[in-house]
């Protein structure tokens, strides 16, 4: 895994942290974990989590088997 792989990584568990841990819109959780697009953020989560940000929040990381990062 190089240093951008990383950094993306640390920036999805972050995000999937913020989508259960409160309401702030899913754009909003994009811009602040550091995401240009939306459009970036949706592609990248879906292909770690294999489903969507709004998926993931209304099923959860233990639904999931993902850890959240606290």
């Amino acid at each position: 895994m190089n240093v951008s792989q990383y950094v993306n990584e640390f920036r999805l568990a972050y995000a999937a942290d913020l989508l259960v841990s409160g309401n702030e819109s899913v754009a909003g959780i994009a811009e602040r974990s550091g995401f240009m697009t939306r459009s970036n953020f949706y592609r990248e989560f879906q292909r770690v989590y294999d489903q969507s940000p709004t998926e993931y929040r209304s099923t959860g990381p233990l639904a999931n088997g993902q850890p959240t990062t606290g």
